[in-house]
């Protein structure tokens, strides 16, 4: 008898090993990918809600500070709160709560209730576990 020694299976083997750990490593970039965007997604609607909010606190801006006001859309709702940082000034924070989602998008701004302006204004965003 030959002592023949085979070659071609430990080759298929290490060509199969490298194909799925090449398919592995693709499929996970395409999930992280798609992650990605779905997070924008949240992002950017959250965005567009708080600028939509403060368009609607500009036009039926209270006449008094320390007051809150909630607006619905059918993306999500906003809600803003205003309190008196000076004579001149209101300090206001709006947060953004996304339907059927735990992301939140929270601003706060320096508001000028007597021009009728924003002076100063900051934002993050979070998911609310």
């Amino acid at each position: 008898m030959r002592n023949d020694r085979g070659f071609v299976y430990p080759i298929v083997l290490i060509i199969c090993t490298f194909l799925l750990f090449g398919l592995m490593v693709q499929t996970n970039v395409y999930l992280q990918e798609k992650r990605f965007a779905v997070e924008q997604q949240f992002i950017l609607k959250g965005d567009t809600l708080i600028q939509r909010g403060l368009v609607d606190f500009i036009v039926h801006a209270p006449s008094t500070e320390n007051s809150t006001l909630f607006f619905s859309y059918e993306d999500g709702t906003v809600t803003l709160i205003t309190m008196s940082k000076s004579e001149t000034e209101w300090q206001v924070a709006a947060t953004a709560e996304l339907l059927g989602s735990t992301h939140v998008r929270r601003a706060q701004f320096y508001y000028d209730p007597y021009h009728h302006r924003i002076i100063e204004y900051w934002e993050v965003s979070k998911r609310d576990e």
